[in-house]
């Protein structure tokens, strides 16, 4: 689990209150996708998610930023040989991406990107991934894919085409456009901005307050809304309606009721 100095490429901390930090941890590459990165940060997802305890994820990046994506240097030492096959590069791209950007957007478990300034390429498709953006006022966000020759990956283009809309998310792909926190923010795509030095402080907060929620019906929220962005109004209705049944089901129904009745916060506990 670690690079070419010996330290490892992804930390996993998980924390007492049921939230669990991931960091990144390549930051004199500005944490880029070099090494073994994607592979650890793989698997310290499916860690988090086969972890009853783990009730919230928190992603961020060590050093100046949250990720650069791709490793330049890796793809300029590794263009002098013979390409793989289409087909093989396709597989293993897709695998990588569903693995990472694909997990953070699709798993039960809330998540959240605390971003601690750029996140480009491939790490903005790690961001954007995330259900909530809590982003430093030094944070910054960019494509950067046009500059580099590359169409995009690690789900940019769909992100960005449901959060900003097609007009926006073509102005910032194609144009390659940077964009800062409160421009990010004005978007839609950032949930808050907070001073650089409490990020890590306010966010963990954040996610500490998700962690305490009803995270079971949570994740029925985040699977409606993820069914919604690509299904008909009538397959969402159908498909809320048996989610929500279900949710009556529960044992953080049933808490809620008994705190309503008693006049005091619930205590949830995620089932």
């Amino acid at each position: 689990m670690s690079d070419t100095n010996g330290e490892p490429t992804v930390i996993l901390d998980k924390r007492d209150d049921g939230v669990a930090l991931i960091t990144l941890n390549r930051p004199e590459r500005l944490n880029a996708f070099g090494d073994d990165l994607l592979q650890r940060l793989t698997e310290a997802l499916v860690d988090c998610e086969d972890d009853p305890e783990v009730r919230c994820v928190a992603l961020t990046g060590a050093g100046r930023g949250f990720s650069a994506g791709a490793d330049i240097n890796n793809m300029a030492r590794g263009s002098s040989g013979p390409p793989p096959g289409p087909g093989v590069v396709n597989r293993r791209s897709h695998r990588s991406q569903q693995q990472t950007s694909g997990m953070l957007h699709e798993m039960g478990t809330p998540t959240v990107s605390l971003v601690n300034g750029p996140a480009a390429g491939g790490g903005l498709g790690l961001c954007l991934a995330t259900d909530f953006r809590i982003a430093s006022d030094r944070a910054r966000f960019v494509t950067a894919f046009r500059n580099i020759g590359v169409s995009g990956d690690y789900g940019v283009a769909w992100f960005l085409n449901q959060m900003v809309g097609i007009t926006r998310a073509r102005e910032l792909l194609m144009l390659d456009r940077r964009i800062n926190a409160d421009e990010a923010e004005a978007l839609g795509i950032v949930t808050k901005i907070v001073p650089h030095d409490d990020l890590l402080s306010e966010g963990l907060a954040f996610c500490r307050e998700l962690a305490q929620g009803p995270t079971a019906v949570l994740s029925m929220m985040k699977w409606t809304l993820n069914y919604a962005a690509t299904s008909s109004l009538s397959d969402s209705l159908y498909q809320e309606g048996s989610h929500v049944m279900l949710s009556f089901t529960g044992e953080d129904n049933k808490e809620a009721a008994r705190a309503f009745l008693e006049k005091r916060p619930p205590n949830f506990v995620g089932r």
